[in-house]
């Protein structure tokens, strides 16, 4: 019960952290660079101990993920773009839309929890990063977001306006 009540406040802090970097590459054509910076901005109030302005925060932030990965030996998280799928049945097939996929990573409190995660849950096939972090003993939390691409709309209208896209004169 305690270790779940601790994923309570990391999982807020990463559904905001997911939805700015989800509204980043709707503008940006998903660009993985803007992305990344904005989904690591958006975790300052998390991990930026204190920190209110965005550029120390994000410093702080980039120091708490790689001590987190010289400690645990896997990134802290991971954001990806799923592309569109277009067979039937498939998770999307809009390329208009973007859709990301976080998976992060929680440190147990307790060292029983951390056995348990580690002997207890089955590797995942293929995915190395999921695998890493079970065999160091860490909770695996996924969560996916999808918002409509902005900068494809407005280059589809910049074709039919003119060239302006989409903006007024």
């Amino acid at each position: 019960v305690i270790e779940v009540r601790r994923w309570a406040v990391p999982r807020q802090a990463d559904t905001y952290a997911l939805s700015e970097a989800a509204r980043t590459g709707a503008i940006t054509d998903a660009d993985p660079a803007a992305m990344r910076l904005a989904f690591e901005r958006g975790v300052v109030p998390l991990l930026g101990k204190g920190k209110t302005d965005l550029a120390h925060g994000h410093a702080t932030v980039r120091q708490q993920l790689d001590a987190f990965h010289a400690r645990w030996g896997v990134d802290g998280y991971r954001l990806v773009r799923v592309p569109p799928d277009r067979r039937a049945g498939g998770r999307h097939d809009d390329d208009t839309i973007l859709m990301l996929d976080l998976t992060y990573l929680h440190a147990p409190l307790f060292p029983g929890v951390r056995q348990v995660l580690r002997h207890g849950v089955p590797a995942s096939g293929a995915d190395a990063y999921t695998n890493a972090a079970r065999r160091a003993g860490l909770v695996v939390i996924r969560r996916d977001m999808a918002m409509p691409m902005q900068a494809q709309a407005l280059r589809q209208r910049g074709k039919s306006d003119g060239g302006r896209g989409g903006m007024p004169r």
